[in-house]
């Protein structure tokens, strides 16, 4: 006999689900609101203080890999929340939130009430994670939020034939594009399922006239930023940096580490969301018995595959990538849960009320899988648990150090790539080259990128270089060049001195030394231990002609 569902009381338990794991989510986010920055969003921040404070443009004096949407994203955040990590953090939850709240939507509207929920619900979840740096505010996370926008907007302008909401949709497809250059293969799947959804009437006469007003919406906001930097004299930086060497970029791993790689970034993220994992599986196989879901699989599965092909460019398979993953995963495992809600009381005769239990058992498991990283932890625990000995957490107090010993005017360089410092210590830099991972990933031009850095620092002659001695910041290749290698040696021996070190040891708090005495001290310590030798650190060189 079927179990009866009261429709009202399923409403009831479903909202107190929905609220619960909203509840959890920014407790734990609130927790975490003040982790310090890690290198990209200091490369986001750095840029976009730039922009409002004597507005430089993106790749005129500093230069990024990714299209400059993320930096105009983050002069947005910078202006409304403030510049603290903080603020950041608090934009990233409200826009975790707002996207979440779509998925809900695109749920409710592709199949019923309950798979909105389910699906918001997980994603808030799953991109909660460190295994998918979801503490981080990401390009990533600002990508799917234009993206899930946009679709919601198709599916408004296909019931309605309203083609305002058509261009709208392209609009924001176009954002996010500009956010990172991923999104293409978001605004493809839109395209291409606008163009199913009209063969479908077998109306090709409406196609012709309306795929283009979508092409122009996407158009409108890349071609208006291409133009800003047309006429400010900067189009070729731009063209180079985020197309031109892209290219480059996304060809230097081996497509024969492609599994590997992504075999090793998955693996945490399925251990910490199994059960939740399922449910996805389950609602991609449910096309197999539920015809509601059957008839909107085009939608569904197509975005399960672009949102797998956009994580793959470059085959690096990093965690923050599987963003983009995250929407579709969360559709299909709402689809599951909601099957299992209806298939399992006419199989099986269980209650509605205990398979409600049981997937909300599913959804919070991850919280107690992860319950000491999520309520336990300490943001200095939690960044070398993510990262490592990445030296995000030591970038607070050296940027402190280089504020408290240098002028507004004055600039400093980093051979290393950490631009979180240049953001902490609102100091510029004194070199285009904020990362050095383009003169060492082993390109065509990484050896003329290292003399453009050389000359670049010879001319500024800066009042402070920090010497990152950690592989992470560098990457070394054995194709690198080791021009800037072979030239800071000589150069900083002769033009600088060492007036601060910072220790950075697995398992240990970092020390700072941060005068002559102290440092002397430290690497008479070295000398007396071959275990510290090979430790890393961060030495700061001041100029020699200071004082």
């Amino acid at each position: 006999m079927s179990a009866k569902i009261n429709p009202l009381n399923d409403k009831v338990y479903l909202s107190l689900i929905a609220v619960v794991i909203l509840g959890l989510t920014c407790f734990v986010r609130f927790r975490f609101l003040g982790v310090p920055l890690e290198r990209d969003e200091g490369e986001y921040a750095y840029m976009a203080w730039q922009l409002l404070l004597n507005g430089t443009l993106p790749y005129t004096e500093t230069i990024s890999l990714k299209l400059p949407g993320i930096h105009f994203v983050y002069v947005i955040i910078l202006a409304i929340f403030g510049e603290t990590p903080s603020s950041i953090h608090l934009a990233l939850l409200f826009t975790n939130i707002a996207t979440s709240f779509l998925i809900f939507l695109l749920g409710k509207r592709f199949y019923d009430g309950s798979v909105g929920i389910f699906a918001g619900a997980i994603f808030l979840v799953m991109t909660l994670t460190p295994s998918v740096h979801g503490f981080w505010a990401n390009s990533e996370h600002f990508v799917v939020f234009f993206a899930m926008g946009s679709f919601l907007l198709m599916m408004v302008a296909l019931d309605n034939e309203d083609t305002r909401y058509l261009f709208l949709s392209g609009v924001l497809l176009g954002i996010s594009i500009l956010v990172k250059q991923h999104a293409i293969f978001f605004w493809m799947f839109g395209f291409f399922y606008f163009m199913y959804c009209k063969k479908q009437t077998e109306d090709f006469a409406d196609i012709f006239s309306k795929a283009p007003i979508f092409l122009t919406g996407t158009l409108t906001p890349v071609i208006s930023v291409f133009f800003i930097y047309y006429v400010t004299g900067n189009f070729n930086e731009l063209w180079f940096w985020a197309v031109k060497y892209t290219f480059q970029y996304v060809s230097l791993v081996p497509p024969n580490e492609a599994v590997g790689r992504f075999v090793d970034h998955f693996a945490p993220i399925l251990n910490n969301n199994f059960w939740i994992l399922s449910l996805s599986l389950l609602g991609v196989v449910s096309v197999c018995w539920d015809k509601t879901i059957r008839s909107k699989y085009a939608f569904f599965f197509g975005l399960l595959v672009f949102s797998f092909i956009a994580i793959t460019p470059g085959f690096y398979f990093r965690e923050h990538y599987f963003i983009l993953l995250m929407p579709s995963l969360s559709i299909f495992a709402g689809i599951g849960a909601s099957s299992f809600l209806k298939l399992s009381p006419t199989r099986h005769g269980l209650k509605f009320s205990f398979l409600l239990c049981a997937l909300f058992i599913i959804l919070v498991t991850p919280f107690f899988t992860q319950k000491n990283i999520f309520f336990k932890m300490s943001s200095f625990e939690l960044m070398r648990h993510t990262y490592g000995l990445n030296p995000f957490s030591e970038s607070i107090k050296l940027s402190a150090y280089i504020k408290k010993n240098t002028n507004v005017d004055d600039v400093i360089a980093i051979l290393g790539s950490e631009p979180q410092v240049y953001y902490f210590s609102k100091r510029k830099s004194a070199t285009r080259f904020i990362y050095m991972y383009p003169l060492t990933d082993g390109n065509k031009y990484g050896r003329v990128m290292q003399a453009e850095v050389i000359k670049e620092l010879e001319n500024s002659q800066p009042k402070y270089i920090l010497f990152v001695n950690i592989d992470e910041s560098w990457l070394w290749r054995k194709k690198s060049p080791s021009l800037l290698t072979e030239w800071s040696k000589d150069y900083l021996e002769r033009k600088y001195k060492v007036c601060g070190v910072v220790s950075i040891s697995s398992g240990e708090k970092p020390i700072y030394y941060f005068n002559d005495e102290a440092v002397e001290n430290y690497f008479d310590s070295l000398k007396n231990n071959s275990n510290l030798q090979n430790e890393r650190n961060i030495l700061i060189f001041q100029k020699k002609d200071m004082g």
